[in-house]
Protein backbone atom coordinates (compact mmCIF):
# COMPACT_ATOMS: atom_id res chain seq x y z
CA UNK A 1 0.00 0.00 0.00
CA UNK A 2 1.35 3.41 -0.87
CA UNK A 3 0.17 6.74 0.40
CA UNK A 4 -0.56 9.63 -1.94
CA UNK A 5 2.04 12.39 -2.05
CA UNK A 6 -0.35 14.69 -0.18
CA UNK A 7 -0.17 12.35 2.84
CA UNK A 8 3.62 12.24 3.05
CA UNK A 9 4.72 13.88 6.28
CA UNK A 10 1.11 14.32 7.42
CA UNK A 11 -0.52 12.69 10.42
CA UNK A 12 -2.61 9.88 8.96
CA UNK A 13 -4.65 6.89 10.06
CA UNK A 14 -1.50 4.87 9.38
CA UNK A 15 0.50 6.35 12.27
CA UNK A 16 1.97 3.37 14.13
CA UNK A 17 4.36 3.13 17.07
CA UNK A 18 6.53 0.09 17.75
CA UNK A 19 7.22 -1.17 21.26
CA UNK A 20 9.69 -3.86 22.31
CA UNK A 21 8.11 -6.87 24.01
CA UNK A 22 9.30 -10.19 25.38
CA UNK A 23 9.43 -12.94 22.73
CA UNK A 24 8.60 -15.48 25.44
CA UNK A 25 5.42 -13.57 26.36
CA UNK A 26 4.18 -12.76 22.86
CA UNK A 27 5.11 -15.83 20.83
CA UNK A 28 2.37 -18.17 22.22
CA UNK A 29 -0.35 -15.56 21.61
CA UNK A 30 0.92 -14.80 18.11
CA UNK A 31 1.04 -18.53 17.28
CA UNK A 32 -2.51 -19.00 18.62
CA UNK A 33 -3.90 -16.15 16.52
CA UNK A 34 -2.09 -17.17 13.31
CA UNK A 35 -3.04 -20.86 13.76
CA UNK A 36 -6.69 -19.97 14.47
CA UNK A 37 -6.92 -17.77 11.38
CA UNK A 38 -5.27 -20.44 9.24
CA UNK A 39 -7.63 -23.14 10.55
CA UNK A 40 -10.59 -20.95 9.52
CA UNK A 41 -9.24 -20.74 5.96
CA UNK A 42 -7.59 -17.34 6.19
CA UNK A 43 -4.32 -16.84 4.37
CA UNK A 44 -1.91 -15.08 6.72
CA UNK A 45 0.39 -12.98 4.54
CA UNK A 46 2.65 -11.71 7.31
CA UNK A 47 2.93 -11.66 11.08
CA UNK A 48 5.01 -9.32 13.18
CA UNK A 49 8.18 -10.50 14.84
CA UNK A 50 7.41 -11.73 18.38
CA UNK A 51 9.88 -9.21 19.81
CA UNK A 52 7.87 -6.15 18.75
CA UNK A 53 4.34 -4.85 19.16
CA UNK A 54 3.06 -2.45 16.55
CA UNK A 55 0.19 -0.36 17.89
CA UNK A 56 -1.91 2.37 16.33
CA UNK A 57 -1.33 5.75 17.90
CA UNK A 58 -4.61 7.52 18.81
Amino acid sequence: MTLPESAIGAETAFAWKTYGVSRRDKEPLLKFVVDALSMRGCKVLAATDPTSAILHRF
